[in-house]
């Protein structure tokens, strides 16, 4: 992963940056260019509208309070519709972080790509278990139609 993604991604889960960082023009600024999109189509229809050239990276999905989405578990299992149901996502289909806010009373069994070290805890804590699911594979990225193009998309 490169330097630059990783210090963003790193900003995006400060809560310090978050309250600082906004009070300065030039991230309002730039916050005010971010692209939209829920799905790859919208961002996609956003671009050719602007008509510029833009890097799209869709992002996963963090998830803090547990005890929430505890309350819609079915069968003692936490997973990305129980995630959704709560309202702490916005898409059952996208990786879910599991981060360590908050407190977890209820056991249960969490299923989610990733966890942080401290959510572990507080899971296995409260008599739960953290499965790790697989992590989807990533589409092919297809630039340009030639054969070799289509050739990487079909394997």
């Amino acid at each position: 992963m490169g330097i630059v993604r990783s210090a963003l991604l790193a900003g995006s889960e400060s809560r310090w940056l978050r309250e600082h960082a906004k009070r300065h023009r030039f991230v309002r600024k730039a916050v005010s260019r971010f692209m939209p999109g829920e799905t790859v189509e919208a961002a996609l229809d956003a671009t050719r509208t602007l008509g510029v050239g833009t890097v799209l990276t869709q992002l996963g999905e963090n998830v803090r309070d547990l005890e929430q989405a505890a309350k819609h578990a079915k069968d003692g299992i936490v997973d990305g519709k129980a995630f959704k149901a709560a309202g702490l996502i916005h898409s059952a289909d996208r990786p879910v972080k599991i981060l360590g806010d908050g407190e977890l009373k209820s056991k249960v069994t969490v299923k989610a790509e990733r966890f942080s070290e401290e959510a572990k805890k507080k899971i296995e804590a409260a008599g739960g278990k953290a499965e790790l699911l697989a992590k989807p594979e990533p589409k092919p990225v297809v630039r340009h139609k030639n054969k070799t193009a289509k050739k990487i998309a079909k394997s």
